[in-house]
């Protein structure tokens, strides 16, 4: 047969097989690159050395992959695992929302590529939404997750590692930036490195407590502390905050499971060593555990106009400060509440809707380009339908999983459900007072489109016992 004629063989036929199976196979392999090594890219020598080479390979590989796919299974089937998720709709809603606004945005240039260093213009904002996409196609069986999970948190642990050198005083890039006794690793900004971490803890997390893989689940205990490491020497509090509800959450999920709590025992005094060496470290670092107090009574405060303390770099005015960004945000949002001003355009408009005090909360020359909300941002920039979709699209796959999670019984499945739950519940969490970044937001668009996997081979497994032809009893013969 001529080259090119592949398509056209039997699909049952060897050949046809042999190209599906080689298809999915690169599929895979480009996925895991994409949680593996994208995070581990530093091109220091660039002018944004992390955030655009790690979105330009996560694109070239999520092309590769889309391709891969099309092999691997044809367009149809392609299509049909696709279109029967439950994020389909809300997803294409989100998506075409997003070509409104973008066609109709206040700079279409901005909106297409994304202001520097950010880079949120509307292909990226695709190629989000995308990863999950790819993942619910490509990821087949409970092995194909944990595949994913352990090389995603391998990973985890080199930017863990990295993070913690610079908390400490080493770094063998010569970064120009003031992070001072700061953990960013590869991602940029302690902020954006914080939400990483905090995904993976609980992904990590979740596949300890319940003993999958059996082999190397120390390796488990120990990533989840390392990224519980990492995660507090970034001093975001935000993120500290988010650590200590979703793991209080955590522990009360399984407090009914007697063998998941024995290991969740070991977790909990791992990231309690975790917590008290990095907080050892540095003297510092304890009175900005203590600043939470002072910088919410400083919001409490601003938010209603009385006279606020002094700021010192101990305490900070991170809580004011984004209540003075959302005040402005909903004046922008309300004055084109339906395409929104564009992806990445808010910093070009935000200056004439900010409230007058801005110099109670910050210092002079700083320039406000983000909602510092994920949710308040995606309304922004394309509009208040835009957001509905979106938040339709979270519900759905939170909904989908948590029906699976009352259904599965085998513990790989309910290892990896409550992994995806508990890691996707803190990043989201953690989002409403963060930035959705392409150092870290791909991650989690992976992991939601995995723990619908999850969800779906979870539901076979119970229809798949439900339709099993019953055992025939066994008359005792009497007397």
């Amino acid at each position: 047969m001529a080259e090119g004629h592949v398509a056209m063989e039997p699909p049952g036929s060897p050949r046809a097989l042999a190209v599906s199976k080689i298809g999915m196979a690169a599929a895979r392999a480009c996925l895991l690159a994409i949680v593996a090594l994208v995070p581990l890219i530093i091109l220091p020598w660039l002018s944004d050395p992390l955030q655009l080479p790690k979105l330009q390979a996560m694109e070239v590989l999520e092309t590769a992959c889309f391709v891969a796919l099309l092999a691997g299974l044809g367009p149809v089937e392609l299509w049909r695992r696709w279109r029967s998720s439950p994020i389909f709709w809300p997803a294409v809603l989100y998506l075409i929302w997003v070509g409104i606004s973008t066609a109709t945005s206040v700079d279409l240039t901005n909106s297409v590529w994304g202001i520097t260093g950010r880079w949120g213009g509307a292909p990226t904002l695709f190629a989000y939404v995308l990863l999950a996409f790819l993942a619910i196609a490509a990821l087949e069986k409970p092995r194909d997750l944990l595949v994913a999970a352990m090389a995603a948190l391998s990973a985890a642990c080199i930017v863990s590692l990295y993070g913690l050198a610079q908390y400490g005083g080493w770094d063998f890039v010569n970064w120009n930036v003031d992070w001072v006794l700061s953990a960013f690793s590869t991602m940029g900004n302690p902020d954006f490195l914080a939400n990483y971490e905090l995904l993976y803890i609980f992904i990590a997390a979740g596949l300890y407590v319940f003993g999958w893989p059996r082999r190397g689940r120390w390796l488990l205990l120990v990533s989840s502390g390392l990224c519980t490491a990492a995660m507090w020497a970034t001093q975001t509090r935000s993120a500290w905050l988010v650590f200590v509800v979703v793991a209080v959450g955590f522990g009360l999920w399984l407090r009914s499971d007697p063998a998941a709590l024995v290991r969740l025992r070991r977790l909990v005094l791992v990231w309690g060593i975790a917590t008290v060496v990095v907080l050892a470290w540095q003297p510092s670092i304890r009175a900005r555990v203590v600043s939470v107090a002072v910088d919410a009574a400083r919001a409490f405060g601003y938010a209603l106009n009385i006279s606020l303390p002094g700021v010192t770099s101990e305490t900070g005015n991170s809580m004011a400060q984004r209540i003075w960004i959302w005040r402005g945000v909903a004046h922008m949002i309300a004055a084109r509440p339906w395409t929104g001003w564009g992806p990445d355009t808010m910093y070009e408009d935000f200056p004439r809707y900010q409230a007058p005090d801005k110099a109670k909360v910050f210092p002079p020359n700083i320039i406000i380009d983000r909602a510092h909300n994920d949710y308040l941002q995606v309304a922004v920039d394309s509009g208040l339908p835009a957001l509905a979709a979106y938040a339709w699209l979270l519900i759905a796959a939170l909904r989908r999983a948590l029906a699976a999670w009352r259904r599965a019984t085998s513990p790989p499945l309910r290892a990896l459900l409550l992994a995806g739950l508990a890691g996707g519940v803190a990043y989201w969490i953690e989002l409403g007072v963060n930035i959705a970044m392409p150092a870290s937001a791909p991650h989690a668009w992976f992991w939601l489109g995995a723990l619908l996997v999850a969800a779906e081979l979870a539901f076979r497994e119970t229809s798949a016992a439900a339709e099993a032809p019953a055992e025939p009893a066994v008359e005792i013969p009497q007397g």
